[in-house]
């Protein structure tokens, strides 16, 4: 069953993505997400009852400290800052890349 998106749906994903589609592209992208949907419909008929959970691919792990306990790896804010050239009222200056 092949579900093709509506112009509606096209033209509000688009304003998501801020894209600017014309017509052409509106119908191609329609039929394009149309086999996305239909492929996924398709893992739905795939038995995973004997497939343990995946919610980590790296197997790190996240290291927590307690209340109270000294993180001596950290650095002090004087020696993060110690070879900056510049510096204001203690935090890094670097310079500006957004218009």
């Amino acid at each position: 069953m092949k579900k093709a998106l509506s112009s509606e749906e096209v033209e509000k994903l688009a304003k998501l993505s801020n894209l600017v589609l014309n017509d052409s592209e509106k119908k191609k992208i329609a039929s394009q997400f149309g086999e996305t949907l239909e492929y996924v419909e398709n893992l739905k008929d795939f038995d995973t009852s004997k497939v343990s959970s995946l919610t980590n691919v790296t197997g790190q792990e996240n290291k927590f400290f307690e209340d109270g306990v000294e993180n001596k790896r950290l650095l002090t804010q004087d020696e993060a800052l110690g070879n900056v050239n510049t510096k204001k009222d203690g935090l890094f200056v670097v310079p500006k890349i957004l218009k």
